[in-house]
């Protein structure tokens, strides 16, 4: 039921407003979470194990909705930006925020390389939200900007999870070279993982199947679904099941087309557009009552905010220097670095699982101490999405028109202005 009228919410944001639907979905769960009420005890259960399963299936079903439309010939000549994308801003928003946060947060290094592992993070969910918004207006040279989008996304949160998995280790204090070689081990093995199983995939179905495009679906969304859920809740290796998923998804949506057989795509596209609009409702009445009104305002989550703006800056500043060899125009880079500015879907979605159940609490003969950094870890977090979520969604839904051309409308470029170039070499 407030599934349901999460979704009834969540249809309205996104009809009366820029903002996507997902920010209307959180309000229902949310509200219901914070009332004292006896009946809503059963609000408890989405805490555990199984919404976690839930919350898992649906990121795997949204990857697999954000990974058919990465046309990879369009980011050939630009693989060097794409890759700087992915990790600098990241790994320099992450350093910014653990130095900061230790100072003025007053707390240990180990956890504000936590609360910096949890906050530098774009959100896949807005910023994929954003690109896919941009190829149904036809924004963006072509396709090109949701190419780029999608795949930095992509990177940026398996990377993300990789420091998550060091960090966690630290503020533990059970840190060791293993678990530093565990996270760099991951990401080539989620690429590798996910590119041999997406060209399998280019021919299973065969082609002259009738019912190839829902063999298609079923079976990237299977694969996908299976992927994040083994590697991450199984295994411990988020960043292997999300980077595999991904990949899968993108090499055989673009061997389908390179053999011809993407006939059906906009077939395809509404079919795992349906699988999302069913499972992004419940996974957001899952994040909802993570989000307790009551334990914001604390000295040190207002402090946080102000750490969290200026590690946003230091995030863009190193996303333009990403793009200075770009031959992209000014206007499209300044938009690319716009739309990575919303975080905190994620994090709530994937790490307040995480969280909890490495520091029970004292029923479950946890640390009190830890339990209670880690809810505020968690909390600021909660101020990430609140700020930072509708804040880069609004600037990017509203910049997008006049920063970036329609596809008909791209200009062909002369010999000696390379301006309005669609490549985007590095």
């Amino acid at each position: 039921m407030m599934s349901l009228v999460g979704h009834a919410v969540g249809a309205a944001v996104a009809t009366l407003t820029p903002l996507p639907a997902l920010y209307g979905m959180l309000v229902v769960p949310a509200v219901a979470g914070n009332l004292d009420i006896r009946e809503l005890e059963v609000l408890s259960l989405l805490r555990g194990d199984t919404a976690a399963l839930i919350v898992f299936a649906s990121m795997g079903v949204f990857i697999a909705r954000a990974g058919i439309d990465v046309e990879l010939l369009l980011l050939q000549s630009s693989s060097g930006m794409v890759l700087a994308l992915g990790f600098l801003p990241l790994f320099a928003e992450t350093a910014f925020v653990t130095v900061a946060a230790s100072q003025a947060l007053d707390i240990s290094w180990r956890w504000a390389f936590l609360l910096g592992s949890l906050t530098a993070p774009m959100s896949p969910l807005v910023v994929m939200w954003t690109a896919l918004n941009l190829r149904r207006k036809e924004l963006g040279s072509g396709g090109s900007v949701c190419s780029l989008l999608l795949v930095v996304s992509a990177l940026d949160s398996a990377a993300a999870f990789c420091i998550f998995g060091v960090a966690l280790k630290c503020a533990m204090d059970a840190e060791s070279w293993a678990s530093i070689a565990m996270a760099v081990f991951q990401l080539p093995s989620g690429i590798l993982i996910g590119a041999v199983i997406g060209f399998m995939s280019i021919y299973v179905p065969n082609e002259y199947n009738v019912h190839a495009t829902f063999y298609r679906v079923e079976m990237l969304l299977a694969v996908n679904v299976c992927s994040v859920i083994a590697f991450h809740y199984f295994l411990g290796m988020p960043a292997v099941g999300y980077l595999s998923a991904f990949t899968t998804a993108c090499v055989a949506s673009n061997g389908w087309k390179t053999l011809s057989m993407d006939a059906n795509k906009n077939t395809l596209r509404t079919m795992m557009s349906l699988s999302w609009l069913i499972m992004q409702p419940l996974a957001m009445s899952i994040v909802g009552p993570h989000i307790y009104v009551s334990r914001l305002g604390g000295w040190r989550q207002l402090r946080f905010i102000g750490v969290l703006l200026c590690g946003v800056a230091v995030r863009m500043v190193v996303s333009v220097l990403c793009c200075v060899k770009s031959k992209r125009r000014w206007a499209e880079r300044l938009f690319i670095c716009i739309a990575c500015v919303p975080k905190g879907t994620v994090q709530l979605l994937t790490c307040s699982w995480t969280l909890l159940r490495g520091f029970p609490d004292d029923d479950a003969g946890g640390d009190a101490g830890g339990q209670a950094m880690a809810q505020m870890v968690l909390d600021c977090c909660v101020y990430a999405l609140l700020v930072t979520g509708p804040l880069g969604t609004l600037l990017s839904s509203s910049l997008a028109p006049r920063l970036l051309r329609k596809s008909g409308e791209e200009e062909a470029p002369s010999e000696n202005h390379q301006g309005n170039h669609p490549d985007m070499s590095f």
